[in-house]
C-alpha cells in the first residue's frame, strides 16, 4: 500500500471513529446516565473528591511519559530482544510499572480507579486496532515499538499481553465496585494490582534462568 493511499485511509478511520463517538456513543452514554458526558466528566475529575483526581491524574501522565521514555531509550533499543530470560525481564518492567500507578490509585481513590481502568482498557483496543492495521501516522511506530516485546504467547495478528495485564488488574476492582457486601476491604480491589505486578513479576524474575 503507497503512503498516499495509506494517510487516505487512516483520515478516513479518524473521521469514522469521530462520528461514532459523537452520533452513537455520546448519546448512548448521555441517555444512559441523564446528563452530557463530557461534562459529567469534567465535574468528576475537577469538583468531585478534592484535589485527589487531579494529582492522581498528574501523577499518571508523569509515570507514564518517564516509562515509555525509559523503554523506548533503554529496553527496546534494537530488533533483536535478546535470549529468553532477558526478554521476559523486559517484559515484567511493564508489571511493576502497572504495580506504581495503580496501587495507589486505587488506595485513594477506588471510584476514580474504576473509570480510569475502563477509560485505559478502552484506549488499549483503538491503539491495538491502530498497530494491527499500521494506521498512519502511529502505526508504523506502535508495530515497531511493541514487536520487540513479543514472545512464543504473541504471535498471533493481534498482541493481547498488555490488554490481559490491564483485565486482570481491573477485574478485582471492577467486581470489588458492584458487589452487594457490608464492608468492603482495599486488598480486595488491589488482589489482580498485587498478583500480577508483584507476584507474577518475582516468579518470572526467579524461575527464568538467563542462557
Amino acid at each position: 500500500m503507497n503512503d498516499s493511499l495509506l494517510i487516505k485511509k487512516s483520515i478516513g478511520f479518524y473521521v469514522s471513529a469521530s462520528l461514532i463517538v459523537i452520533a452513537v456513543v455520546s448519546p448512548w452514554v448521555k441517555a444512559r446516565i441523564g446528563t452530557d458526558p463530557l461534562l459529567w466528566t469534567l465535574e468528576f475529575l475537577l469538583f468531585k473528591g478534592g484535589p485527589t483526581r487531579i494529582i492522581l491524574g498528574l501523577y499518571w501522565a508523569t509515570a507514564v511519559a518517564v516509562a515509555v521514555a525509559y523503554a523506548v531509550k533503554s529496553l527496546a533499543p534494537r530488533k533483536d530482544p535478546g535470549s529468553g530470560a532477558v526478554l521476559n525481564l523486559k517484559r515484567k518492567y511493564f508489571h511493576a510499572l502497572a504495580t506504581v500507578m495503580f496501587a495507589p490509585g486505587y488506595v485513594y481513590d477506588p471510584d476514580f480507579m474504576h473509570l480510569a481502568f475502563s477509560v485505559s482498557l478502552s484506549a488499549l483496543i483503538l491503539v491495538e486496532y491502530i498497530r494491527h492495521f499500521r494506521v498512519w501516522p502511529f502505526g508504523p511506530y506502535l508495530q515497531d515499538f511493541l514487536t520487540r516485546f513479543l514472545d512464543a504467547r504473541d504471535r498471533g495478528p493481534v498482541i493481547l499481553s498488555h490488554l490481559y495485564l490491564l483485565v486482570g488488574c481491573a477485574g478485582p476492582v471492577w467486581l470489588n465496585s458492584i458487589i452487594n457486601v457490608n464492608e468492603k476491604t482495599a486488598l480486595a480491589g488491589l488482589s489482580g494490582v498485587l498478583t500480577l505486578g508483584i507476584g507474577d513479576a518475582l516468579v518470572g524474575a526467579f524461575t527464568v534462568k538467563p542462557g
